[in-house]
């Protein structure tokens, strides 16, 4: 009987285990294969997986969904608060979190904050190999100063300091489902993002975007159909310690 006991607990440790779910972003949010999230269903329709998030994107008040093969294949649009954190372990389904602009992860309430994961790069505001910039140092790379702006923020009006510079978190930020910056001024500019990379936690100031022309393309590239965090290099060292953490994904929240 105790035998049978154990074997039962095993059973069940081995049918209660949970795998760290994989989220990857994209233009309209962030989703992932193998979750799914509880009740809160808005409406469903038959769909391919595919279609799913867009159906949801262009359905008032849905935030989230789920996707699985019932019925030849049923979009599961949801509505409410949400994060990615109450996603849970479901073979065969797939889940994700849209909002209503088609960025970021959604709480779902109006003016709320906008949260998802990124790709990670990093760059100098004041490059080190140009002799105009009072850092100057010979022995760097040249590569920067083939796009030296130095102290010039898009979010700004005036030239900032290599003093400024040092001592606030800036980051730039693209958003590649609006390449062009269009709605960058009145979404992004100036505001505060909090990132979370290698177990830190830090914030910064969204000083400004990438542009696709002045680099052939890169930040679209980069941001690999999502979101582009391109952190200064001083923010960088102050909050990663090295420039080899300046890459992969970091998570982030708009406030």
């Amino acid at each position: 009987m105790e035998v049978l006991k154990i074997l039962m607990t095993i059973k069940a440790f081995l049918n209660a285990r949970v795998y760290a779910i994989d989220w990857k972003s994209s233009s309209h949010g962030i989703w992932a294969i193998g979750c799914d999230f509880h009740e809160n269903n808005l409406k469903n329709e038959i769909s391919k997986g595919e279609d799913c998030s867009e159906k949801c994107l262009k359905t008032s008040g849905c935030t989230h969904y789920s996707w699985n093969s019932y019925n030849g294949g049923t979009c599961w649009m949801k509505k409410g608060r949400i994060s990615k954190e109450k996603a849970f372990n479901a073979y065969g389904v797939v889940c994700g979190i849209n909002n209503n602009s088609g960025n970021g992860e959604s709480s779902g309430d109006q003016g709320s904050s906008t949260t998802g994961i990124a790709q990670l790069t990093w760059y100098e505001s004041y490059a080190r190999c140009c002799k105009s910039n009072p850092n100057y140092d010979p022995t760097v790379s040249t590569i920067e100063c083939d796009f030296s702006y130095p102290g010039w923020f898009a979010g700004y009006s005036n030239q900032k300091s290599l003093s400024w510079v040092k001592s606030n978190n800036i980051i730039s930020f693209f958003d590649s489902s609006d390449p062009n910056g269009v709605n960058w001024a009145t979404k992004y500019a100036r505001k505060t993002i909090r990132l979370k990379k290698n177990g830190k936690t830090f914030t910064a100031i969204i000083a400004d975007t990438c542009g696709d022309h002045d680099c052939n393309g890169c930040c679209t590239k980069n941001a690999q159909n999502g979101f582009l965090v391109d952190m200064e290099y001083y923010t960088v060292l102050k909050n990663l310690g090295n420039l080899n953490a300046a890459t992969g994904n970091i998570e982030f929240e708009i406030l």
